[in-house]
């Protein structure tokens, strides 16, 4: 599908800003003036405000987008990892970190 967006998260986790602009920009959005604010304020220790249900009930949310990206490798198994990575790679257009005992990730 070569109209389909990849970002890897971790790209995403390391410059939230940036990220979502360029993705704003590839899918021809505007990316509005309070649009920084709103992305780093979410991507925070602090967190922000989620709405988490149909009912409107919303409850705080505290992600630090940067320690939510290294979550993978203490909750997947080497294994895991590894066959996640070979299958992304295998598109072509992303590539991923492989597990700790193995070679550095392929950059695209």
């Amino acid at each position: 599908h070569p109209e389909w967006i990849f970002v890897r998260h971790e790209d995403l986790t390391a410059d939230p800003v940036a990220s979502f602009r360029d993705v704003y920009g590839r899918l021809g959005l505007a990316f509005a003036p309070d649009t920084p604010e709103r992305i780093a304020n979410l991507s925070e220790q602090s967190g922000g405000l989620a709405a988490f249900s149909l009912f409107g009930s919303r409850r705080r949310v505290n992600r630090n987008s940067k320690d939510v990206a290294k979550l993978f490798r203490k909750r997947l198994s080497e294994e895991d990892i590894r066959r996640i990575s070979d299958r992304a790679a295998t598109s072509g257009r992303i590539s991923t970190p492989k597990p700790s005992g193995s070679a550095a990730p392929r950059q695209k």
